[in-house]
C-alpha cells in the first residue's frame, strides 16, 4: 500500500464493538477506517 501512497496512521485496535479497527490516511492525505469482524463484532450478532 505504500507504493501507492497509502500511510498507516494508527494503531491496530480492538473497538468496543469486538471488530478490529485501524485508521490510515488515502494519498490525498483523507482518512479512512479500516475495519475486520469477528464472529462477536455487532454488525454480525446483531447488537
Amino acid at each position: 500500500m505504500l507504493k501507492i501512497g497509502i500511510l498507516g496512521c494508527g494503531k491496530i485496535a480492538m473497538g468496543i464493538e469486538n471488530t478490529w479497527q485501524m485508521w490510515m490516511h488515502d494519498p490525498d492525505g483523507n482518512p479512512f477506517e479500516v475495519m475486520e469482524y469477528t464472529p462477536q463484532s455487532y454488525q454480525i450478532t446483531g447488537r
